[in-house]
């Protein structure tokens, strides 16, 4: 759905199965994709906050998902674009 521009139905179809597992050991690396997936989901809406909070969440879940080089890069972007956000 991504690659086809789909990305608000991508979303909607992460949250709906992000709801329905579980969340426990056993769905830990399924969530963290979800999650990861859901946010460049986010990412391609242009909504960088969820974005970074689903990264976020699947990093939690899996300290090694791609979510954390798509972290990193959006606080580079954001570093680099507003360079007074973090000392106002």
């Amino acid at each position: 759905m991504l690659s086809n521009g789909l990305a608000p139905q991508a979303v909607e179809q992460c949250d709906k199965l992000i709801g329905s597992l579980v969340d426990d050991e056993h769905n830990k690396l399924c969530l963290a994709q979800l999650y990861y997936l859901r946010g460049n989901g986010f990412h391609r809406m242009g909504d960088r906050r969820k974005a970074m909070n689903s990264y976020l969440e699947a990093i939690d879940r899996d300290p090694s998902s791609p979510a954390k080089l798509a972290y990193n890069n959006i606080i580079e972007i954001l570093d680099f674009y507003n360079h007074d956000l973090y000392n106002p």
